[in-house]
């Protein structure tokens, strides 16, 4: 049993792993499965949130090891072929369970797919970031109830992300939050074959230049190394589109969507 829902016993071989959006549920993902005819699709949905809060609330930092802990479990046991994330929030989750599977000497030669969806990008610490972390929140609660809680708590919330920034910087001079995340997630996915990131130049959250940049420097440390240097991409694919909103490409380009991953998805 997995964050509240169970995996059937006799899964096939063939298996995706998603990485659900910050507060997204299972029912959001499920229109995802019809990409994946032929896998098992494991949607891996409630840790999201968490992983976005933990970032201004490092005392959360004990449940979403949890959640990472779990979310490591499903790849060592099922070990899928596809990765799918959605924006930080799967991201983050990613990477800290790759970090724990790095620490048992586990290895992806296993995935020969990753489809990062709205993703990456990074909240800093200037008055512009926070205000597209505001956005963020204002985009994600919809209720009136929990759109006033956010105006009220949001003073706070700037001030611990600031207050504890500070004091890894006493320690650590020249820390970068940014510099550390885009090198993570370079490190764990440098082997893998096929790389897709999909994004929209409209999308309010993640602004479609970084996720360009990361691909560029997925690209570049690829060549570097000579990975997969008969593909001229070196197997880093992207999709931009026009006007899609965030983590709505499959919604507003159903049949495009579709046309990006197929190709890609190991035979």
């Amino acid at each position: 049993e997995y964050m509240g829902g169970t995996f059937p016993k006799a899964v096939m071989s063939r298996a995706v792993l998603l990485f659900g959006w910050a507060g997204s549920l299972e029912r959001h993902v499920a229109k995802y499965k019809q990409l994946y005819e032929g896998f098992t699709v494991l949607p891996f949905t409630r840790h999201a949130f968490v992983g976005m809060t933990v970032v201004h609330f490092p005392f959360l930092l004990w449940q979403y090891r949890k959640y990472a802990h779990d979310a490591a479990h499903v790849i060592k046991d099922k070990q899928p072929e596809v990765i799918h994330i959605f924006s930080n929030g799967g991201m983050f989750c990613w990477l800290a369970a790759q970090r724990e599977l790095q620490q048992h000497n586990h290895n992806n030669q296993h995935i020969k797919l990753i489809v990062f969806d709205s993703t990456p990008s990074w909240f800093g610490s200037s008055p512009r970031d926070f205000a597209l972390f505001f956005r963020f929140l204002w985009e994600m609660i919809r209720s009136p109830v929990g759109r006033a809680l956010v105006v009220i708590a949001f003073p706070f919330i700037c001030f611990v992300t600031l207050f504890f920034r500070l004091i890894f910087l006493q320690f650590i001079p020249k820390f970068s939050f940014n510099h550390l995340y885009w090198k993570n997630i370079i490190s764990v996915t440098q082997n893998i074959p096929k790389v897709l990131f999909v994004y929209s130049k409209k999308d309010r959250l993640v602004p479609h230049t970084q996720c360009h940049r990361m691909a560029e420097l997925l690209r570049s440390k690829r060549k570097e190394l000579g990975l997969f240097s008969n593909d001229p991409n070196n197997g880093v694919v992207e999709v931009c589109f026009e006007d899609s909103a965030h983590v709505a490409h499959l919604r507003s380009y159903p049949n495009e969507y579709l046309d990006a991953i197929k190709p890609l998805l190991p035979q």
